[in-house]
Protein backbone atom coordinates (compact mmCIF):
# COMPACT_ATOMS: atom_id res chain seq x y z
CA UNK A 1 0.00 0.00 0.00
CA UNK A 2 2.84 2.42 0.70
CA UNK A 3 4.10 2.00 -2.87
CA UNK A 4 0.65 2.93 -4.16
CA UNK A 5 0.64 6.03 -1.98
CA UNK A 6 3.98 6.96 -3.54
CA UNK A 7 2.50 6.42 -6.99
CA UNK A 8 -0.36 8.78 -6.07
CA UNK A 9 2.20 11.46 -5.23
CA UNK A 10 3.88 11.28 -8.65
CA UNK A 11 3.09 14.30 -10.75
CA UNK A 12 2.20 12.23 -13.80
CA UNK A 13 -1.09 11.06 -15.31
CA UNK A 14 -2.16 7.57 -14.31
CA UNK A 15 -4.75 5.15 -15.64
CA UNK A 16 -6.12 1.88 -14.26
CA UNK A 17 -7.93 -0.63 -16.43
CA UNK A 18 -9.63 -3.56 -14.72
CA UNK A 19 -11.64 -6.53 -15.90
CA UNK A 20 -14.86 -6.97 -13.94
CA UNK A 21 -14.43 -10.77 -14.07
CA UNK A 22 -10.74 -10.88 -13.15
CA UNK A 23 -10.08 -14.00 -11.08
CA UNK A 24 -6.35 -13.32 -10.62
CA UNK A 25 -6.66 -9.79 -9.20
CA UNK A 26 -10.29 -9.58 -8.16
CA UNK A 27 -12.37 -6.47 -8.84
CA UNK A 28 -12.14 -5.54 -5.16
CA UNK A 29 -8.39 -5.04 -5.64
CA UNK A 30 -9.03 -2.63 -8.49
CA UNK A 31 -11.42 -0.64 -6.35
CA UNK A 32 -8.93 -0.57 -3.46
CA UNK A 33 -6.05 0.48 -5.69
CA UNK A 34 -8.19 3.26 -7.11
CA UNK A 35 -8.96 4.42 -3.56
CA UNK A 36 -5.19 4.64 -2.94
CA UNK A 37 -4.57 6.33 -6.31
CA UNK A 38 -7.68 8.50 -6.70
CA UNK A 39 -6.00 10.73 -9.28
CA UNK A 40 -5.86 7.79 -11.70
CA UNK A 41 -8.43 7.44 -14.42
CA UNK A 42 -10.26 4.18 -13.80
CA UNK A 43 -11.96 2.07 -16.45
CA UNK A 44 -13.94 -1.11 -15.95
CA UNK A 45 -14.09 -3.69 -18.69
CA UNK A 46 -17.42 -5.30 -17.85
CA UNK A 47 -16.98 -8.36 -20.06
CA UNK A 48 -13.30 -9.02 -19.40
CA UNK A 49 -11.24 -10.99 -16.96
CA UNK A 50 -7.54 -10.56 -16.19
CA UNK A 51 -6.47 -9.64 -19.73
CA UNK A 52 -8.70 -6.91 -21.13
CA UNK A 53 -5.93 -5.97 -23.57
CA UNK A 54 -6.46 -9.37 -25.24
CA UNK A 55 -10.16 -9.78 -24.53
CA UNK A 56 -11.21 -6.36 -25.82
CA UNK A 57 -8.16 -5.06 -27.73
CA UNK A 58 -9.96 -2.40 -29.76
CA UNK A 59 -11.44 -0.72 -26.69
CA UNK A 60 -8.24 -1.16 -24.69
CA UNK A 61 -6.10 0.36 -27.44
CA UNK A 62 -8.50 3.26 -27.94
CA UNK A 63 -8.41 4.07 -24.20
CA UNK A 64 -4.62 4.03 -24.29
CA UNK A 65 -4.43 6.21 -27.39
CA UNK A 66 -6.92 8.70 -25.95
CA UNK A 67 -5.09 8.78 -22.60
CA UNK A 68 -1.74 9.42 -24.29
CA UNK A 69 -3.22 12.08 -26.57
CA UNK A 70 -4.67 14.10 -23.70
CA UNK A 71 -1.61 13.79 -21.49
Amino acid sequence: ASVLKEVEQLGIPKMLIWGRHDRVLKPEYGERIHQLIPSAEFHWFEDSGHLPNFEAPDRFNQLCFDFIAKT
